[in-house]
């Protein structure tokens, strides 16, 4: 009995009203932590995305109703007119029944006529919504980018807070004797690296073993071009051995020499042959062109060609002595 009056009274009460409170508190802080910017950008793009198909709807829902009106107004014009026509041919006939007849189709004129006029009321109110779907649905995408620009620019504050935050962060949490030491002990590191391998190198380089392997290695390497000199050496030596001694032009260096008289010998074996043609063609004209001259068609003849022959054995015989 202690106990259940215990639990209904008045302080136990507000001891559970302050426990209640307490946990909704600890639950908002949750959730207010949990809302970030990023979260709730992305929680309000949803929302601008899904009213998009909304008004996209809309607006084919009221156009689709205009031209439904459209094509009902043209199909009842049509009739309209048929009747009318239907009227006419009717009348045009003397028999008295055809009045009833006419008068039945003058009825459905009219009705189809009044709903026509109906149906146009009822166009000019939809077009009239129509163009005011597609106005608030222009509106709608308008402020739906700016709202999206809105979010964008938070966001970039937001991120840029928060790396201004992490910075203050660092410089609050950064000692600098902490770092200082680290430094020391990163270049007492790099200077013993530096340290050992300068010993190493010159433990290696310092070991008679290795300077005695680098004298051997000079020498031979000395040794190798001394016998590729005396080798060039015996090779041009026995080239000139070869060759006769005193007897050559281009060993006495007169090869320009030789050639400027080798061509003068090649121009004179050319000469005799033609002086030897022209000679005998002059020849002969003068004794062929005068009849009464006693001279021998053959001794010219034979002394032209003896002339040539002469210029050209004289230039061969000079040509072979200045070549050899």
């Amino acid at each position: 009995m202690i106990a259940v009056l215990t639990f209904v009274s008045a302080p136990f009460r507000n001891l559970l009203v302050r426990a209640w409170n307490a946990a909704l508190g600890a639950l908002g802080i949750g959730v207010k932590k949990l809302e970030t910017p990023e979260v709730m950008a992305q929680r309000i793009i949803d929302q601008l995305n899904a009213q998009k198909p909304v008004y996209n709807r809309k607006v084919q829902e009221a156009s689709t109703l205009v031209e439904k009106l459209r094509l009902q107004i043209e199909k009842q014009s049509a009739q309209s007119a048929e009747l009318d026509r239907s009227v006419t041919a009717i009348l045009s006939d003397s028999d008295p029944l055809n009045d009833v007849m006419a008068e039945s189709l003058l009825n459905q004129k009219k009705t189809v006529d009044a709903s026509t006029a109906m149906t146009k009321e009822q166009l000019t109110i939809s077009e009239q919504t129509l163009v005011s779907i597609k106005e608030e649905r222009a509106r709608f995408f308008g402020e739906r980018e700016e709202m999206l620009a809105k979010i964008q620019a938070g966001l970039t504050k937001s991120k840029s807070a928060e790396i201004q935050k992490q910075i203050a962060e660092l410089k609050g949490g950064f000692q600098v004797g902490d770092l200082k030491d680290n430094m020391d002990r990163f270049e007492d590191a790099v200077n013993d690296k530096v340290a050992d391998a300068k010993g190493t190198v010159d433990s290696v380089e310092s070991n008679p073993d290795e300077i005695l392997k680098k004298a051997k290695d000079s020498l031979k390497n000395a040794e190798v071009q001394d016998e590729i000199a005396k080798r060039k050496a015996a090779i041009e030596a026995a080239k000139k051995a070869k060759s006769p001694t005193g007897g050559s032009v281009a060993s006495l260096g007169l090869l320009p020499l030789a050639s400027l008289a080798g061509v003068a010998a090649l121009g004179w074996l050319a000469l005799g042959g033609v002086v030897g043609f022209v000679v005998f063609a002059v020849a002969g004209y003068f004794t062929l062109d005068r009849p009464g001259n006693k001279r021998d068609l053959n001794s010219i003849v034979f002394g032209t060609i003896g002339i040539g022959a002469l210029g050209a054995v004289i230039g061969a015989i000079a040509s072979v002595l200045l070549f050899v």
